[in-house]
């Protein structure tokens, strides 16, 4: 599998994870230590971010909570259309 085809999958993945968190958790957003992400991890939240299907916001030095926009939850819906 190339480079290109691993990032998209982490990208499809983390969104959809992101998903099913805004639903289980009434549209609370996710909280992970960046310390524990690895780097292509953070990469990808930084693109889906800069395309609009998320929101990030830092919490003391460590901490990042990550809300999924209506882009995103349309994203992921559409996704599972296909």
């Amino acid at each position: 599998m190339t480079a290109i085809k691993k990032r998209q999958q982490l990208r499809n993945k983390l969104l959809e994870e992101l998903y099913q968190h805004h639903f289980n958790h009434t549209g609370k957003p996710l909280q992970i230590v960046v310390t524990e992400t690895e780097a292509e991890e953070e990469l990808a939240y930084k693109y889906l971010e800069d395309k609009g299907y998320l929101h990030t916001e830092r919490q003391g030095r460590d901490n990042l909570h990550i809300e999924l926009t209506t882009a995103g939850i349309d994203y992921v819906e559409q996704q599972a259309k296909a």
